[in-house]
């Protein structure tokens, strides 16, 4: 080989090790600072700072660059990050106590659905057993934590929660029975003295007394109405005379003709009765029924139709009114609703 060539192989050499020697990267990696502390170089070899996912694991640094590890409130969310300085998510029991992470890690609070299952968290995250109040009702959690709905026995006595999980009172009626729940929810057995009136209870807790509530055909209905409106959580509806007179002339307009049907004798629209009573403006609504000849049977045939129900349940009614007419052995009722002050007593 001649000594051009020789030269020129050299220089070729000496310019392939310069370039490979520039394209080196300096690589990131985990370290600990001088008293132990884990931080993180980045590839510029400065410490990383806030968030930051690494293999897949989202890590948390302070200012100073140190990982943090254990609770961390951040931006005014609680996370927490293991010993090693992972970010969890979904169900952790910590100390003992179960916690919910969402998957961004965040921790919650107050009602959550999870799986299709409604639970509590109080303010500092923990998951709630047994009863809770919340928005000034009582409700019931499991030992999971799961709400629970329907009966419910605890400590001897019976309760029973709504469909959203919420302890009721007062008169309710139950699978076509009616029951009584005192002011903490208990359900009443044997006799029991309610507004100065005992009413007797089977062991079972249904009603089987003579005395009803209420004074009145039209407040016996009152009181099964907003018993399930309660329990929905809707305002209750207020006694309308007006109302009343109005439904006792239905109830006899239906039995003259001996038919259920929203119109009159002369063929006009049912409400216009509600004018010959004083009542106008918009939002009003009519329930017939025939047939059943007790309060509770008549509820028991409005609630099992979607259409008369939506009108019993309707938040935007303020009054109502009843009335019912019986002739040859049969019973009419009508049942009016109103949302206008005009039907106010």
């Amino acid at each position: 080989m001649n000594l051009f060539l020789k030269k020129m192989m050299a220089s070729v050499l000496v310019m392939t090790l310069a370039v490979t020697a520039v394209a080196l990267p300096v690589a990131a990696d985990w370290s600990k600072d001088s008293s132990g502390r884990w931080i993180y170089l980045t590839s510029g070899q400065t410490r990383a700072t806030g968030w930051l996912k690494v293999g897949g694991t989202w890590y948390y640094f302070d200012g100073n660059g140190i990982m943090q590890t254990g609770w961390q409130k951040i931006g005014g969310t609680w996370y927490y990050f293991r010993d090693w300085g992972g970010m969890v998510t979904g169900w952790q029991k910590i100390d003992g106590t179960w916690y919910y992470f969402r998957d961004w890690g965040g921790m919650v609070t107050g009602w959550q659905k999870i799986d299709g299952v409604w639970y509590y968290f109080n303010g500092g995250g923990s998951m709630c057993k047994g009863w809770v109040q919340s928005g000034g009702k009582w409700y019931y959690l499991s030992g999971t934590g799961a709400m629970r709905t329907g009966w419910l026995l605890d400590r001897g006595s019976w309760y029973y929660l709504n469909s959203s999980g919420a302890m009721i009172t007062g008169w309710s009626q139950i699978g076509g029975k009616t029951y009584y729940f005192n002011g903490s929810g208990v359900m009443a057995v044997g006799t029991v003295t309610i507004g100065g009136e005992s009413y007797e209870f089977d062991s079972s807790g249904a009603y089987i007394g003579n005395k009803v509530p209420g004074d009145s055909v039209a407040e016996q209905v009152l009181a099964l109405v907003n018993q399930m409106r309660a329990a929905e959580g809707l305002p209750t509806l207020s006694l309308s005379t007006s109302l009343c007179k109005a439904a006792d002339i239905r109830a006899k307009e239906r039995a003259a003709m001996g038919s259920i049907a929203h119109y009159r004798p002369d063929g006009s629209e049912w409400y216009t009765v509600l004018q010959e009573v004083g009542v106008s403006g918009a939002g009003a609504a009519e329930n017939l029924a025939y047939g059943v000849s007790t309060p509770e049977a008549v509820m028991k045939a409005w609630m099992e139709s979607p259409s008369h129900k939506s009108a019993i349940l309707n938040p935007s009614y303020l009054y109502m009114g009843v009335g019912n007419y019986t002739q040859n052995g049969v019973t009419y009722w009508a049942q009016l609703f109103s949302s206008s002050s005009t039907a106010k007593n």
